[in-house]
């Protein structure tokens, strides 16, 4: 009898341990999208040319795969590397994707088609872009 009350109360335990468990998601992570890929898209989407909504003699382009390059009414413009990173220097990541260059951090807020919306981290201003047809 003992021997049967010990195979009920195993059976009940292993059945509440089986409900209570918790279920594994089973998608296929490989079609997860990797952090290679999104920064892939993002700077896709940041390529070429855009002037600032503030000041349309403030051009910024996005070129060669990891070129910017700062014009200010055609004067001595400015050629840099960059980089897109999910982190601002030695920053904890984030999901926000970062423009890094010369030591220097932008926040990117929203990028469209025609719209690009950055955040100098430095100072923390809010700077507007469109493609150069776009501002008329």
């Amino acid at each position: 009898m003992m021997a049967s009350i010990f195979k009920y109360m195993f059976a009940c335990l292993f059945l509440i341990v089986s409900a209570c468990a918790k279920k594994t998601n089973t998608k296929d992570i490989s079609q997860k999208p990797t952090a290679t890929t999104e920064l892939s898209k993002m700077h896709n989407a940041i390529s070429g040319s855009w002037v600032s909504t503030d000041d349309t003699k403030s051009h910024l382009s996005f070129n060669n795969g990891d070129t910017r390059t700062d014009d200010y009414n055609g004067f001595e413009p400015s050629s840099k590397s960059y980089t897109l990173a999910y982190s601002c220097n030695s920053q904890e990541a984030t999901e926000t994707v970062y423009i890094i260059s010369d030591n220097l951090c932008w926040s990117v807020d929203e990028v469209t088609k025609n719209t690009l919306i950055l955040t100098f981290m430095g100072r923390g201003n809010t700077l507007t872009y469109k493609r150069p047809k776009n501002l008329m």
